[in-house]
């Protein structure tokens, strides 16, 4: 009787795959921070332009039906000394005062209305600021001229938790700052090729105060959406989709 051998097939399991993968073209990508963290960048930019920026906050836009949110900054009245290459965003009122009692008066009260209070914008303020407001009436007049008695107030911080004995800090306060604009700017209005993005910041939820920022401080989980305006419109050529703006007219 012959041995024999068993032999056991050693076959290796199928694998599918590919050598290089496809490329994964997006229309939008989404980053997500809170609102202080977006603040910080903020200020650490607008600190290393104005000397007497304080800080920003990000707050809902008061009656705003689909919950939009603004950026709120403050400018300290503290004197000190302009570095080169940098500015001063608010200065005091009473400076080259008439002598003229009853003129100076005038000057004020005409001062208080058209810039906000006792303290306003500088020049360098105002030309810095102007882009980055919200567009529309809310802001600007039909001339294109910035509504400043609207946008700018004096206010008052209160002292600090942990030094009750400070004074509150007197700052001058600038509303109606678009996000929306800083954002553009910090992550870049083009891709390497130059075609565009739009970006849009939505609240994902709030989140508690964190310490030290005070009752009226407010923070939201944020996510920012930048959209590619190429990739958009070839998914609308391919799907047959239009898109019309203003009194729907089809270009």
């Amino acid at each position: 009787m012959s041995d024999v051998t068993n032999v056991t097939a050693q076959t290796e399991e199928l694998d599918i795959n590919l050598d290089q993968p496809l490329r994964f073209t997006s229309i939008s990508d989404t980053l997500y921070m809170n609102s202080v963290e977006l603040c910080e960048k903020i200020s650490s930019i607008m600190k290393s332009v104005f000397v007497d920026f304080e800080g920003c906050r990000m707050i809902p836009v008061p009656n705003s039906p689909i919950g939009q949110l603004q950026l709120q900054f403050y400018f300290n009245h503290r004197e000190a000394d302009v570095p080169a290459g940098m500015y001063k965003a608010v200065t005091k009122d009473g400076k080259n005062e008439a002598s003229n009692q009853t003129l100076a008066a005038i000057r004020r009260h005409d001062r208080l209305l058209n810039e906000g209070d006792r303290y306003f914008l500088t020049d360098d303020g105002k030309s810095g600021l102007k882009k980055f407001f919200f567009d529309g009436a809310t802001v600007f007049e039909k001339d294109g001229s910035v509504k400043w008695n609207r946008v700018c107030a004096e206010v008052s911080d209160s002292a600090n938790q942990f030094m009750p004995t400070q004074l509150p800090q007197q700052l001058t306060q600038v509303s109606f700052i678009d996000p929306v604009k800083f954002v553009t700017m910090l992550y870049g209005a083009s891709d390497e090729d130059g075609e565009g993005w739009v970006y849009n910041i939505s609240v994902k939820r709030s989140l508690p105060n964190a310490m030290g920022y005070g009752n009226n401080s407010t923070n939201f989980v944020l996510g920012i959406d930048r959209i590619s305006v190429a990739q958009t419109k070839k998914l609308a050529a391919q799907y047959g989709l239009v898109f019309t703006n203003g009194l729907g007219i089809v270009r």
